[in-house]
């Protein structure tokens, strides 16, 4: 995928690498998906307020849900945030919603709340929030990435700004 979504997990950064989970923090679910988030208008190196990110995800879980049954196997998430800052560095905040499709194939959704914070931009990327209705109430959500096109993602950063970006992060659903 093209400038992972670090900038929203890649910026959304949204973004492969991913950032430690703490030690006191078992992750119950961990994904890996593929990601993408547009921004508008483009992020560049000046400083912007209310910048718009959509951003998507979708990919493979395990988890160590009880029963068996229960365990998400796949998950997609989309969400509709706002950021301020530049292609280096933000502050994004919004609302995701979630689908997970569960071994049993039944599906289950979860609302995540992102929490304000600085991601390190759109070639790198770090969201977390937390779980506030529906599956996984009250957990930690944490989504690290790095875009798939970091050489193409700073030359746009440099020059006409970064509208798109993709990649691959690493979800963790956490503290139940």
């Amino acid at each position: 995928m093209r400038a992972t979504i670090a900038a929203f997990a890649t910026l959304v950064g949204a973004v492969g690498v991913a950032a430690p989970v703490p030690a006191h923090a078992l992750a119950q679910v961990t994904c890996s998906m593929d990601v993408s988030a547009d921004f508008s208008p483009s992020l560049t190196t000046t400083h912007q307020d209310d910048v718009d990110v959509d951003f998507s995800g979708s990919g493979a879980c395990i988890s160590l849900d009880f029963p068996l049954s229960q365990r998400p196997v796949f998950v997609s998430m989309s969400a509709a945030m706002s950021a301020d800052g530049t292609c280096i560095n933000f502050d994004a905040s919004g609302v995701m919603t979630t689908t997970w499709i569960l071994a049993s194939g039944d599906s289950a959704t979860s609302t995540i709340a992102i929490e304000p914070g600085d991601s390190p931009g759109s070639l790198t990327g770090v969201l977390s929030g937390v779980v506030i209705d529906g599956k996984y109430e009250g957990a930690t959500f944490l989504l690290t990435g790095l875009s798939d096109a970091i050489a193409d993602v700073l030359l746009e950063c440099l020059t006409d700004g970064v509208s798109h970006v993709e990649g691959s992060d690493v979800l963790a659903v956490t503290d139940l």
